[in-house]
């Protein structure tokens, strides 16, 4: 398990898995659907993509789950160190604690 404020550069592109609490609703993307996780420790952007078969819809914030997939990277600003990802693979990759 890694800090979600720490899922950066040295993690892209392995598997992770994080323990947080939802920060933002689950919006649609031209990929599937994306949301936002807190550990307390900085954000974490989470993508469901559409052929994961994973639902984002539904969760809400402060809910807490757990996560687990690939660090990728979406960086729109250029500068290599922004834009980090959690991708999950499958359904198994996102469990909700009660």
């Amino acid at each position: 398990m890694i800090a979600t404020g720490q899922a950066c550069e040295p993690f892209e592109g392995r598997s992770i898995w994080v323990e947080a609490t939802i920060v933002s609703d689950p919006l649609p993307t031209d990929e599937g659907s994306q949301l936002v996780v807190d550990d307390g420790s900085g954000p974490l952007a989470v993508l469901a993509v559409w052929a994961s078969g994973v639902t984002l819809e539904g969760l809400a914030p402060g809910w807490r789950v757990q996560l687990s997939g690939v660090l990728g990277q979406r960086d729109l600003v250029g500068d290599g160190l922004t834009g980090h990802r959690l991708l999950l693979r499958g359904p198994t990759d996102l469990q909700v604690f009660p």
